[in-house]
């Protein structure tokens, strides 16, 4: 009969045995060597906020990413992309104050996990334009007269307007 300090010996010997003949692969996403594919995070949308702003909106579709790096290029040239700036992954939007009103822009988000990078998002591309103004109203002040009131994006005061009929 066994008794039990040698069958804790036997199940310990057989236990280890076992997992020094399993070969276990997996892939740390953490580690520049590994064979993770991530998926592409997505430029959701790019938008003119004031003369010399655009926001860019994005999903980041991975939750391996903790980084992203927005880049920007004037030519849809990969080659001349360039980071605009590095956020956190979580974040999904961003602006860019880096632009020139009337220019045409192309940006792209690289997803990282820590440190090793994911995929890029497809290159989306957006014209710095007179962005529309908000919060438009119309005032009637007489029959022939209506006072308009509205906000410029970027301005911190309400546009002023007034129209009026013939005088």
């Amino acid at each position: 009969m066994i008794n039990m300090k040698t069958s804790r010996i036997i199940f310990l010997f057989l236990f280890i045995s076992m997992f020094l003949s399993c070969v276990r692969e997996w892939d740390n996403p953490y580690d520049p060597e590994s064979n993770i594919e991530f998926i592409k995070p997505e430029i959701t949308s790019i938008q003119t906020i004031d003369f010399n702003q655009v926001e860019i909106n994005w999903l980041k579709k991975d939750t391996l990413y903790t980084i992203v790096k927005l880049e920007r290029a004037t030519t849809n040239n990969t080659g001349a992309f360039t980071v605009v700036s590095e956020l956190n992954a979580d974040a999904g939007t961003s602006v860019d104050s880096g632009v020139v009103f009337g220019q045409e822009y192309f940006y792209r988000i690289l997803g990282l996990a820590d440190e090793v990078e994911g995929e890029y998002s497809e290159i989306a591309s957006a014209t710095v334009t007179i962005p529309a103004p908000t919060n438009l109203s119309a005032e009637v002040l007489n029959d022939q007269a209506v006072k308009l009131t509205w906000n410029e994006p970027g301005s911190t005061q309400a546009g002023r307007g007034e129209t009026s009929g013939p005088q």
